[in-house]
């Protein structure tokens, strides 16, 4: 089942799911979905900076545009 943004942090937030939990959730999706090259580095430990911020275990992307030397 596919869970909002809202829905993941509000069950943190309330203790019914463990920050980890979608992270660890959505790097597994990435794993599945690899062939699609949409992601081009995945980190492999996922990690809670903040567990008590309002999005706290809520997965997040982020892209990077910039050109590098040699890419």
């Amino acid at each position: 089942m596919k869970k909002t943004a809202r829905a993941i942090a509000e069950a943190v937030q309330q203790g019914q799911t463990d920050p980890l939990g979608p992270a660890q959730a959505a790097l597994l999706r990435a794993q599945d979905l690899s062939a699609l090259n949409a992601l081009i580095h995945t980190e492999t430990q996922p990690r809670c900076l903040n567990p008590s911020g309002i999005l706290a275990g809520v997965p997040i992307t982020l892209k990077d545009n910039l050109l590098h030397t040699g890419r």
